[in-house]
């Protein structure tokens, strides 16, 4: 999420369950890949569970009108774009984009800063056994 904009864009590698909303399907036939554009950000399918997405380094402090009062809350100590889980709408996950690994549900992430492009590369892969 662009947090000086309000723009979000959506990953997903796993493919959906087809009648519950946010959950991935039991049989996974590999090759899904769905990704909105948006936000200044690109994305690009490397592999069955592997994806690669770029994102730019500004650091452009929130704008609060494009949040509500709780979002503004658990926004307020992050600039530029963040990650975020929204699995559990009551209790969402920001994660800040900053070098560094980590999980978040079924995926391992992997953040590195490109300087010479002026942007960070997000490595995404699915842990998803089959």
């Amino acid at each position: 999420m662009d947090l000086s904009t309000g723009e979000k864009v959506e990953l997903d590698i796993y493919e959906p369950h087809h009648t519950l909303v946010g959950e991935i399907a039991e049989e996974q036939r590999g090759g899904y890949f769905s990704f909105v554009r948006g936000a200044g950000v690109e994305g690009y399918k490397l592999g069955a569970e592997s994806v690669t997405v770029k994102v730019p380094q500004k650091a452009v402090p929130i704008e609060a009108k494009f949040f509500c009062q709780s979002c503004r809350k658990l926004l307020s100590n992050y600039s530029g774009h963040v990650l975020i889980d929204l699995k559990d709408t009551e209790n969402p996950v920001v994660y800040e984009i900053v070098p560094s690994t980590f999980s978040i549900r079924c995926y391992d992430i992997c953040i590195k800063e490109l300087d010479e492009e002026e942007k960070y590369e997000i490595y995404i892969l699915g842990t998803l056994e089959k």
